[in-house]
């Protein structure tokens, strides 16, 4: 029996976030959560920025339920990416794709670091999420599929 591949030839994910939703007791953990990032992870991530929804106030976040998971700050890095709000973080892979393994090995070392900050209370959900750009022939056809 062929062994499956361990990587393609031409690598079609542009993008891969591991995102982690959850509840907090805390306060503004979006800006907590930030500075012991930063404070731990800066050298590998030195830019931040705000998204748009940091200018808006908490009182009006917290009222629309569909803000409730949206990021407020992004941490940029050379390969990955940090992003944190008030019931969310992810982390991002960006192109070229370094590779399951080594990504693996940095969504466990996230997970490890904040889970050792407190500021959560429980997990909602997780989730892994690949985008792909595929490219096709002239003549390929996806009718029948």
């Amino acid at each position: 029996m062929d062994k499956l591949p361990v990587k393609l030839e031409q690598d079609t994910i542009v993008n891969a976030i591991f995102e982690v939703r959850f509840t907090s007791r805390t306060e503004l953990v979006s800006n907590i959560l930030l500075g012991m990032l930063f404070k731990e992870y800066g050298a590998e991530f030195p830019k931040i920025e705000k998204t748009n929804l940091s200018e808006i106030p908490q009182q009006i976040l917290e009222t629309d339920p569909r803000l409730r998971y949206a990021h407020y700050y992004k941490l940029h890095g050379e390969q990955y990416s940090l992003m944190v709000g008030e019931h969310v973080f992810s982390l991002s892979c960006n192109r070229p794709y370094a590779g399951w393994l080594a990504f693996r090995e940095k969504i466990l070392q996230l997970l490890s670091f904040v889970n050792g900050t407190g500021v959560i209370d429980a997990v909602e959900r997780f989730s892994l999420k690949y985008s792909n750009i595929v490219s096709v022939d002239d003549d390929t056809t996806l009718a029948g599929c």
